[in-house]
Order: structure tokens, then C-alpha cells, then sequence
């Protein structure tokens, strides 16, 4: 029976509306070919097998769809090309997949190579860093070091050509040249403090060094031994001096380790606002001492807290926790008296920490522990000590340390706790938000574990702090 045009058109809307349940169907089972052509003899026919070809590749436009079969099976392209209807047939009815994942095989060897041209340029990026070498030019890329180095290592890998001078090639920009050295940087830092926790006792080194333009910077050196007693001084940092930078530097050295925790970070950064709020003010400090006055209080006023000293001077907290009440009661009345916005916050916020258990329990417990330590610290620097008589003081000061990790030192500190709380109005405590661990940290296939009251949670942070080894 010839063909015309009307039941052409027919054929046409009919093999298109039921094209996506046939690609289902031939993926899903894998019929025969001759059960295929049975179902839908229109495939028989050149044209319609070029339209359904054309489908596949997801695309009305023939040229695009011809150029992604090229690429895709040459093969069938040039079998559908020279109308040989049944091999063509069978090629494209042994499909099982869809032809966006064998598309995508070319997809694939782009981004292998853009892997391969980025680490390449990465370590070229780690060559001149070691070697102290920059990266840039005087302005022209064309002569930085980092494009000569390229070109050289084009020898024997001409690919990397065309990264190099490529306008959608972004890692040549100077801003990701300066990230990688920045991950390359925090790396190395990472792995230093590894080495560093290794060693039960840590000294941090902190100097000033002036550089030829005559600025000075700050130098961090972290020295500890290790079990073999061979002494390891590595570099951490420089950056430009000041106060707040000496302390910035020393906290990111520590943050995270076994050390010091982030809480008690926080802590002692609102002890310093507190110090500076009433020290650096004649008005509140006067305020503060009128108060005492009318109460009759004979407590010692608050001690300033020196951030170039590691901020973790006993006297200073002990101070704060002495007038802690009259604080309170000066930050009530200094928040109306204040004109300036910025200090109205800086009061408010100090005021809220304060008011927190949290706080008073950090300030407390930090207290405990410094009372020791800065003994250590001032006994060690004693010049007439040796390093045995030294060595024996500072595990004597570990044993004291870790002999408060038990249940009845708790319930003494947690009847402390409480009773300050009651005393000055705080805050009753709160367990924190459930968080899990992150799925990429699980070790095991065990429920997430959470206190069941806020002092469970306070008991784990107490014996958290008091484990030094």
C-alpha cells in the first residue's frame, strides 16, 4: 500500500506521542528486533528511524542532532546516513542505556583533563612557593614565573597549552593562585599542630621582627619534644603587631586542639571586654566604685586583664568573680547613662554573657585551673631550676590537675555553681540543641548519645577540660 502524505502525517504525530513510552519499554525489557519492527513497522522506514534518532539525542534541530551522533556512534550515523534500515535498526534497539550517559562519556574526558591541567598547574603553584619564588610578574603574566614554569612542563605535556592562554581558564587569576597557597598554607598548619599535640607539654614563642620596609610583624614559633626527645621549632605565623593580633595569633594556634576549648575562648574574650569597659573608662570605673560604696563592699577592684600575657592571668578572673554582683548592678544603670550606641551594645552584650550560666560556669572553672598553671608558670621561671627539678613540678601540677576528675569534685564545683547562681540571679542552665554528628565523622552505625539533663552535659565539659593526656 503507498504511503501519502495525510497518513504520513499520522504516522509522524503517532510514533512522537509514543515515543517516550517505547524508549521506556525497549530499555525496560530489551525486546528482539523483529518483535520491535512487529509493534512499530514505521521504524522499517529510513526517515522515521532518522526522526526517532533525532529524538533520542533530545533536539529538533538536525544539524545538532547529526554533530551528537557523530560523536556519539559514528557508526550508526553513517549507516542512517546510507539508509541501511536494518543494521541501523539493530543498533539502536540494542540500546539498553540512555544516550545522555553515553553522551556524557565525552563529558567525562573533558573534566579528566581539566583534573589533569589543574594539578599540574597546583603543583607548579607548590614548586614556587617552596622554593620562595613569586608567582607573578611585573604586570605581564606572559613572563611570571608561574606561565614560564607552565611552558616549560608543556614539553612533555603539550595539553597544558591552551590553560595557560584560555580565557575560561580561571586558575591562572591571581585571586585562585592566592587560594591555593592559602589551603596549601593552612595544610602545612594543620599538620604542624598534629606533630605539636603529640607532646604533653607545648611552648609557644612569640616575637617581634622588623622587616626592611621597617614595620614591624609578630612571629609565632610553637617548640615541643617529642617521645624520642628530639626538639622540633616550627614556624606558624607572621602577621603585623599589635595587642589584638598577638592574641588572635596565639588563639588560632590553639583553637581546636585538646588545650583550650572554644567556650572558654569565648569566655575569656568577654573577661578582656569587661576589663576594658570599666579600666579604659574613668566614668565607669568611678560608677563601679561609687556602687561598692553604697553597698558597703570591701572587695578589691577588677584587675586588668593584659592580652600580650595569653590573657590568662588568675588575678584578673578572680577579680571579676569577687565584684561579679556589683558588675551586674553597674551595667544596669551604665546602659541608660550611656550616649554613644556602640557602647550601649558593648554593654549589652557583656551584661547578656554574664547573665548566662554558661559563662559563670567557664569563668569558675577557668579560675580553678589557672590558679595552678600560673603557679607553674611563675615557678618555672625561677633561673636557679633545673630541667629535672622543672620536669618534676610541671607532672606534679598534671597529677593535681587530673586528681579533680572525679564524681566528688564535681558535686562540690556543680554545689558552687549553684550557689553563685542563686546569688547573683543567673540564668538557670539549659541543655544545648541536639546536634549529630556529621554522616562523613560516623565511625559506627550507633544512635547519637545525648545528656538527658544540663548537668550531665556541665559533667562532660568539666571532665572534657581536666583530661591532659
Amino acid at each position: 500500500m503507498e504511503e501519502t502524505s495525510s497518513s504520513s502525517k499520522v504516522i509522524r504525530k503517532v510514533m512522537k506521542d509514543t515515543f517516550a513510552l517505547r524508549r521506556k519499554w525497549i530499555i525496560a525489557e530489551a525486546p528482539q528486533v523483529s518483535t520491535v519492527l512487529q509493534k512499530f513497522p514505521a521504524l522499517k522506514k529510513s526517515k522515521y528511524l532518522w526522526r526517532e534518532l533525532v529524538a533520542i539525542v533530545g533536539t529538533d534541530n538536525e544539524e545538532v542532532a547529526s554533530e551528537r551522533w557523530k560523536m556519539l556512534i559514528p557508526k550508526v550515523y553513517r549507516l542512517a546516513k546510507r539508509q541501511k534500515v536494518g543494521r541501523v535498526s539493530l543498533l539502536y534497539l540494542k540500546l539498553s542505556s540512555d544516550v545522555g550517559v553515553q553522551l556524557s562519556f565525552t563529558h567525562k574526558a573533558e573534566k579528566e583533563e581539566a583534573r589533569d591541567m589543574l594539578q599540574m598547574i597546583l603543583s607548579s603553584v607548590r614548586f614556587l612557593a617552596r622554593q620562595g619564588l613569586a608567582l607573578c610578574g611585573d604586570g605581564n603574566d606572559a613572563f611570571s614565573n608561574l606561565t614560564q614554569l607552565l611552558n616549560v612542563r608543556a614539553e612533555d605535556n603539550p595539553k597544558i597549552l591552551p590553560w595557560i592562554t584560555k580565557k575560561a581558564c580561571k586558575h591562572m587569576h591571581p585571586d585562585n593562585q592566592n587560594e591555593m597557597l592559602e589551603l596549601m598554607a593552612h595544610q602545612v598548619l594543620r599538620r604542624i599542630l598534629d606533630d605539636a599535640h603529640t607532646s604533653p607539654f607545648l611552648a609557644v614563642m612569640v616575637d617581634e621582627t622588623r622587616d626592611q620596609s621597617n614595620k614591624e610583624q609578630l612571629t609565632l614559633v610553637l617548640r615541643w619534644v617529642s617521645d624520642d626527645f628530639t626538639v622540633s621549632d616550627k614556624f606558624v605565623r607572621l602577621s603585623v603587631i599589635d595587642a589584638q593580633s598577638i592574641v588572635d595569633a596565639i588563639k588560632d594556634a590553639f583553637c581546636g586542639s585538646r588545650y583550650l576549648s572554644q567556650n572558654f575562648v569565648d569566655c575569656l574574650d568577654t573577661c578582656y571586654e569587661i576589663v576594658k569597659l570599666i579600666k579604659f573608662s574613668a566614668k565607669q570605673e568611678a560608677m563601679l566604685f561609687q556602687l561598692k560604696e553604697e553597698i558597703g563592699s570591701d572587695t578589691p577592684g577588677v584587675r586588668t586583664l593584659c592580652p600580650t600575657r595569653s590573657t590568662v592571668r588568675t588575678e584578673s578572673l578572680h577579680s571579676i568573680l569577687a565584684n561579679y554582683e556589683h558588675i551586674l548592678l553597674l551595667w544596669e544603670t551604665g546602659v541608660h547613662e550611656a550616649s554613644d550606641t556602640e557602647m550601649k551594645a558593648r554593654i549589652r552584650g557583656v551584661w547578656s554573657q554574664m547573665q548566662s550560666f554558661n559563662f559563670l560556669f567557664c569563668i569558675v572553672l577557668s579560675e580553678m585551673i589557672l590558679r595552678h598553671t600560673d603557679k607553674l608558670s611563675q615557678t618555672l621561671k625561677q633561673p636557679k631550676l633545673s630541667s629535672v627539678e622543672g620536669h618534676d613540678i610541671a607532672m606534679l601540677t598534671v597529677k593535681t590537675l587530673e586528681g579533680l576528675r572525679t564524681e566528688n569534685d564535681f558535686e562540690l564545683f556543680w554545689q558552687k555553681i549553684e550557689k553563685l547562681r542563686i546569688q547573683f540571679d543567673i540564668d538557670e542552665p539549659l541543655l544545648p540543641r541536639k546536634r549529630k554528628v556529621p554522616q562523613r565523622f560516623e565511625a559506627g552505625i550507633a544512635p547519637a548519645e545525648f545528656a538527658t539533663s544540663p548537668k550531665d552535659e556541665y559533667r562532660r565539659v568539666f571532665l572534657n577540660v581536666l583530661t591532659l593526656q
